[in-house]
């Protein structure tokens, strides 16, 4: 997070004026009583004020401050708690924007290569470090699942998958355990392929140890679905576990496959951007290189 002195002054302002409004009319009103009339008449009414409305302001005002107070430092609690929580990729330094190919009307067996052609622009971006694709925003609230079974004999059990281009896990920062990550020989005719987390290891592949090779090459099948066929995955690499939905939930299996399979691509594409420069010029040079290549396409950041 950076400064904003503009926004430091307000605030500074907003307070000194509010402590001049509401203390410039009581002190006024003051004033004007003399110190020896105000003493006889505290005498005289302190008994039929005893429970009057000022006294009970008084501790509804109290009572609020401390609500207040103890709000704020559980607030502070928790914030702090998620500062320090492992989500399984380096939060800062990444941005993503989502370019809208609807005006487009891409047909859809060009959409994957169209997509593929926007990642190499943005790429060329100044200050762009690296870029990925990927349909689920990490930690994002939106998700989405498959029924997955890795055993014949076992029911399929709703997994969380995600579909990303060659590069992600590079620019989310997440550590690579073993195998490969995705690259050109994954294709649309290429058998189909995933990645897959410890949390998957662990629940399909019961005994098997994430960090060495032993799941590497073993498949699952993904259950059909609306637009969705069913498929053998072959697992090609393992990475460390992740948040997917919400910072907050415990690691859970998720795969990966490869954006270049995805069974119905979209007209949008979700892009993950790691930089260091400045949020406000990274943003400029983006738009320019999208608009550069079609002004249709619609940016969202």
């Amino acid at each position: 997070l950076r400064e904003d002195w503009r926004l430091l002054a307000f605030t500074l302002s907003a307070t000194i004026l509010t402590c001049v409004l509401f203390g410039l009319a009581p002190a006024l009103r003051a004033s004007q009583i003399a110190p020896s009339a105000a003493l006889a008449a505290g005498r005289t009414t302190l008994g039929r004020q005893r429970f009057g409305l000022r006294r009970i302001l008084v501790i509804a005002q109290v009572a609020l401050s401390l609500l207040l107070i103890v709000s704020a430092l559980l607030f502070a609690r928790s914030l702090g708690k998620l500062l320090d929580l492992n989500a399984g990729f380096r939060q800062d330094g990444l941005i993503y924007t989502t370019l809208d190919y609807v005006r487009l009307k891409l047909p859809v067996e060009q959409r994957h290569a169209f997509k593929r052609n926007m990642l190499e622009r943005i790429r060329t971006v100044p200050g762009v470090a690296s870029v990925a694709e990927t349909t689920i925003l990490p930690a994002g609230l939106n998700y989405w699942r498959m029924g997955v079974t890795a055993d014949a004999a076992s029911p399929p059990r709703q997994t969380k998958f995600n579909w990303v281009s060659p590069g992600y896990f590079q620019t989310m920062e997440t550590a690579m355990l073993a195998g490969r990550d995705f690259d050109a020989r994954d294709t649309e005719l290429s058998p189909t392929v995933a990645v897959v987390n410890e949390a998957f290891v662990r629940d399909f592949f019961q005994g098997a140890n994430p960090q060495s090779g032993d799941p590497i090459g073993r498949t699952f099948r993904s259950v059909a679905e609306p637009g969705y066929p069913e498929a053998n995955y072959r697992v090609i690499g393992i990475v460390k576990n992740s948040k997917y939905q919400d910072i907050r939930e415990e690691f859970q299996p998720i795969v990966f496959a490869p954006e270049a399979q995805h069974p119905s691509p979209t007209t949008f594409q979700v892009l993950m951007i790691r930089s260091n420069m400045a949020t406000a010029s990274l943003v400029g040079g983006i738009k320019e290189s999208v608009s550069a290549a079609n002004p249709e396409i619609g940016v969202d950041f």
